[in-house]
């Protein structure tokens, strides 16, 4: 590939010549497109120097039997499948990152669940070196999914850019449930779309607790009546992690559902940006939304922002957003200890119940992952 890729990433000679045109249209994107900064959160990427040190993830999979039919596979591997193949050719980045991962993924995984399916599945990708995994999945009318991912790694100041893809059928649902837990010197970007059919539905269960920086944004488009999603995320920070979530939900037909709820737990100097946008388009009478932001501060160098939003476009709808940001409360502190608990166990029964109220909500196989890993993460908090 010529310019900024040309002397640094090698694809192999036998890519298709489809998947190189794809690379190099997302190539000129990436050159078009401005890099989106905020007042809240600045990426500072050297990507010449990302790009000359990139290798692929090891993903290892598993899961239940597949069914006929059914493909759970490397996406390089299974480049020739023709769904795959419509569909990253018509994937057209919209940022900067998107096209870069587009232009440059070495690593990922292809899901197709067929018709009337039910199917369990889970990834864990552990990355040393900067990296780029993009995932594609499909889940076909009247099919059901559980998937699971786990994001990890070893010590390594590294990049690493992640997009997903989600294609839900009519009648379709996925509970779709990631614990990010990469190396607090790591630099981790995400995008994941769902794009949802008829009487479909998603579940998006999510706990972010690793990387220095993570900057992921979350866009779910109900295009059929009677769609549905929840999106429950939850953010563990501590030291200077700096975690930043935009999420969106779009209504784009009648009677569709939209819950989302963020809820952070932030300990020493960890800061948490949440935008939050819910839109209800002209077409998308009787849809009922609501948006909900919270954070937890654990020390006074702690720092939060949240900014909900709601764009509504037509009447007969109910759309609700509610933010709020408070330090642990002093008298329940005290309460606890007078009951015989010290400080620390003080704390991290407040922080259990207020981040237990979100997981409670989470749906899929495997919550218990997310549980493990905040009880974890609490054992450390500062007194």
């Amino acid at each position: 590939m010529p310019g900024l890729f040309g002397s640094t990433v090698n694809f192999g000679e036998s890519e298709p010549g489809w998947l190189g045109s794809v690379r190099r249209e997302s190539e000129g994107a990436f050159e078009r497109l401005p890099l989106e900064q905020s007042a809240y959160t600045v990426v500072d990427v050297d990507f010449g120097r990302i790009l000359g040190s990139v290798s692929a993830a090891r993903i290892l999979r598993g899961g239940s039997a597949l069914h006929d039919g059914a493909v759970f596979a490397d996406i390089l591997s299974a480049q020739n499948h023709p769904l795959l193949r419509k569909l990253l050719a018509e994937s057209v980045p919209d940022d900067k990152f998107a096209a870069l991962n587009r232009a440059a993924f070495s690593s990922g995984t292809f899901l197709y669940v067929p018709k009337g399916a039910c199917l369990s599945v889970s990834q864990r990708l552990l990355s040393q070196n900067s990296g780029f995994s993009r995932s594609i999945i499909v889940v076909d009318s009247g099919a059901q999914l559980d998937f699971t991912e786990e994001l990890a790694s070893e010590q390594g100041n590294f990049f690493h850019s992640d997009v997903t893809e989600v294609y839900l059928g009519d009648g379709a649902s996925l509970n779709f449930v990631s614990v990010q837990d990469f190396s607090q010197d790591a630099t981790f970007i995400s995008h994941r779309k769902a794009v949802l059919g008829r009487n479909s539905s998603v579940s998006w269960n999510l706990l972010n607790a690793g990387s220095g920086l993570a900057k992921c944004r979350r866009e779910t488009f109900l295009d059929g009546e009677g769609a549905s999603v929840l999106d429950v995320e939850v953010v563990l920070a501590r030291n200077r992690q700096h975690i930043d979530s935009s999420i969106t939900a779009v209504h784009n037909a009648p009677n569709t559902a939209s819950r989302v709820i963020v809820k952070a737990a932030l300990d020493e100097s960890a800061q948490q940006v949440a935008y939050g946008m819910v839109k209800i388009a002209e077409k998308a009478r009787g849809s009922n939304s609501f948006l909900e932001e919270h954070s937890i501060l654990l020390s006074s160098s702690a720092k939060s922002d949240s900014i909900p939003a709601l764009e509504i476009l037509t009447n007969d709808v109910r759309a609700k957003h509610a933010a709020t940001c408070a330090p642990v409360d002093e008298e329940k502190l005290f309460y606890l200890c007078s009951r015989g608990l010290s400080k620390h166990d003080a704390k991290r029964l407040v922080v259990d119940g207020f981040i237990g109220s979100a997981v409670s909500q989470m749906k899929g196989a495997h919550i218990d992952a997310i549980r493990r890993r905040s009880e974890a993460w609490m054992q450390g908090l500062s007194c």
